[in-house]
């Protein structure tokens, strides 16, 4: 017999998350929308592919010489080597046997920046100046030539002798000749010897040399002034040098242009 009264219930067993009102988490993972997500994927394996051979194929670009550059290095010329790699070469220095890589395996440097060095170095100018006075014994008579020669040679020898001039008035050592010779070369003086040849006579031995013969022509000089002067005093004191050695010196006062001062 069954009792009477209210109809039972079924009790429902609660969890703890249930019993304090926690949310449950789906196991499901989750996944977050992304702008992206909806794009189409099309081309896109093909645009990286495209940007890789872009990247490939200017690290692949090779220099090559430009012929305009012609017009600013008219000396420069391009040749092949076996593996078929260009190179430089100057006509001028090839001329004349200049020892640069322009003149004998040819310069890989195919940029301006390279052409320029090579026309600033000391061998090109000397092949240049070479160039220059073949083109003008060419169309000169052999005695004309022999004059140019002599001229040049004389012009050369008046400027390194101009340098030692400056270094004894100044009371300069003798060794800062060839280094005031080596500036003088730098700066483009003209008439400069291009290199230090033993004919060049920008050495310390040459230097003895000319200092030696202007002390002769100027000693000759101040004869001949104090003879044709009508009076003169002469005074004597004694100085030490720079080596503590002592030394007399004799000062001698005197009129110039005979007598009128």
């Amino acid at each position: 017999m069954s009792r009477l009264g209210r109809p039972k219930k079924d009790k429902k067993q609660l969890s703890l998350a249930d019993a304090f009102g926690i949310p449950q988490c789906s196991n499901q993972p989750m996944h977050h929308a992304n702008e992206f997500d909806d794009l189409p994927l099309e081309g896109h394996e093909s645009d990286s592919a495209e940007r890789l051979e872009e990247e490939t194929t200017s690290k692949k670009t090779k220099r090559t010489f430009n012929s305009k550059w012609k017009t600013r290095f008219p000396w420069a010329y391009v040749i092949k080597d076996l593996n078929g790699v260009q190179r430089i070469k100057c006509s001028w220095c090839v001329k004349f046997k200049r020892e640069t890589t322009f003149a004998k395996y040819g310069s890989t440097t195919l940029q301006v920046s390279g052409l320029s060095v090579h026309a600033k170095s000391e061998a090109h100018k000397f092949a240049m100046q070479l160039l220059d006075g073949e083109r003008k014994r060419s169309t000169l008579p052999i005695t004309k030539h022999v004059e140019l020669m002599v001229d040049a040679e004389k012009e050369r020898i008046i400027s390194v002798i101009e340098n030692m001039y400056f270094v004894a008035i100044h009371d300069l050592p003798l060794e800062v000749y060839k280094s005031i010779c080596d500036l003088n070369r730098y700066k483009n003086t003209p008439h400069m010897p291009l290199t230090d040849e033993y004919s060049a006579y920008t050495n310390t031995s040459s230097g003895k040399e000319f200092l030696q013969a202007a002390k002769e022509v100027y000693w000759k000089k101040l004869k001949d002034e104090i003879s044709n002067s009508p009076f003169y005093s002469i005074s004597v004191d004694e100085s030490t040098d720079r080596t503590m050695v002592q030394h007399l010196i004799i000062y001698i006062t005197y009129l110039t242009n005979e007598g009128r001062g």
